[in-house]
Parts: C-alpha cells; structure tokens; sequence
C-alpha cells in the first residue's frame, strides 16, 4: 500500500533535485572581478539561495494550485480534515513530502546556517505529519489545509527572487509584491495556522495522543517561526519607511 506514495516521494525529491540544477543556469552573475576568497565564499552562498529560492517558488505554485484544485474537486477535505479521502490531495502530500525531503538534504549539504537549521526543524515537522497522514490516509485534508500557506509563498519567494535580481525596492512592482506577500501571509499563514489550532483543540479526543502530540508541537514550531517571519518581514519592508518619516 505504501509503494505507491514512496514512489511519488522519490520522484518528487528527485525532480525538484533536478530543478535546481538547471535553475543554476540561470543565476543573475555579475561582471567578472578580481575575487577574493571571501568574495567567491559569498557568491556561492548567493547561487545557492538563487537555485534554491527558484526551486522552493516553484513548489508554492505547485502546491498551492494543487490544495485549491483538491478542494475544488473534493469539497468533503474541507468538512472532514481527518476521515475525508481524495486522490488529489493524497498525492499532493506525497509530492510536497517530496519537495521537503529534497530541500533538507539541500540545506544539509550546501547551506548549513543558523536560519537552515531553523528550516531543517519545521521540515522534521512535516516530514512526521505528512508521513502520518500518508501511513495511516488520514488527516489528508488537514495536511492539504496547511498546504494552503504556499500560496503566500508564491509572493514570498518572489520578493526574494527580486532582491537578489536588486530589483529596487521603491519600485511599483516590488511594493505591489511586498503588500501582496504582507495580506497573504496574514490569511494563508496566520489564518491558517489559527483554524488548524481550533480545529485540533476542538477534535482532541478523537485523535490518538501519539498523532496530538505531534500535531500539538508542530503547531507551537510552525507557529513561532511563522511569527518570526512576520516580524523579519515588516521590519524590512515597512519599518525603513516609518524611520525615514
């Protein structure tokens, strides 16, 4: 029964390996310098994000595009987030359980920085509730609720794309992105994190202690880094504008 979500796993992480090679041929290089070490050690930190911010926009659009796409077809995920059963959304937890994987041994291997270990813990996390719901079929529409957030990873990542491609932050383009990114994370980040806590205090004795105990503390994990993120995030798009005031 498991062949097949270890499959899509597998070749997810894989496909999503090789996109992020091919993203490398596309690294904005400045013109070339004489070059210290300290120099090329910083350049290869910026192809590195490149490739991997690209590849992880990818994923937001994908997975993002696939949760509305699964609740569109079955409306049922939304009104049962732990019994209800869709071949769309199942796979979606396996293709995004995939991308995580990938993304960890990234980070593992290339960028092993204090903010990656902070990645490297919320990819545990998922990789225990995804790998729950994937084992056991349960909780697929609670595991495609949470997926919601890749939707405001969409303007996430691509207001990162636009710093590193020093597109200027005054511009119209890079405002438009940094409310839009500021309005999505409120609703598909803090929105969601919000329902998903009611929601599991509200079924907490339907659920067995082993799955509420890991969903109890990947709700704390992803909440504080969500709150963390959202600090790091006004403070750099809207804190320069008070201050110049």
């Amino acid at each position: 029964m498991l062949i097949e979500p270890l499959f899509i796993v597998a070749t997810s992480a894989a496909s999503f390996a090789a996109l992020n090679r091919l993203f490398g041929r596309f690294y904005p290089s400045g013109e070339k310098r004489e070059e210290t070490e300290t120099d090329r050690a910083v350049e290869c930190e910026r192809r590195w994000r490149w490739k991997n911010v690209s590849t992880s926009f990818v994923h937001a659009v994908v997975a993002g595009g696939m949760a509305l796409y699964s609740y569109w077809t079955s409306p049922e995920l939304l009104r049962d987030l732990a019994h209800a059963f869709s071949p769309s959304g199942y796979r979606l937890v396996a293709i995004s359980l995939g991308y995580f994987v990938y993304d960890f041994f990234d980070m593992v291997l290339f960028n092993r920085t204090r903010q990656s270990m902070e990645l490297m813990l919320h990819h545990i996390i998922i990789f225990l509730c995804h790998g729950i719901a994937l084992h056991y079929r349960l909780y697929i529409g609670y595991a495609v609720f949470s997926l919601l957030a890749e939707l405001n990873s969409i303007f996430l990542h691509s207001r990162q794309l636009m710093l590193m491609k020093r597109v200027d932050t005054k511009s119209f383009p890079y405002r438009l992105c940094s409310i839009t990114n500021l309005a999505t994370f409120l609703i598909f980040r803090i929105g969601v994190l919000a329902y998903m806590t009611r929601w599991q205090i509200l079924h907490r004795h339907e659920i067995p202690l082993s799955h509420l105990a890991v969903g109890s503390v990947g709700l704390v994990v992803m909440t504080a880094m969500n709150a963390i993120l959202l600090k790091r995030l006004l403070k750099s798009d809207f804190g320069r504008k008070r201050k110049s005031r």
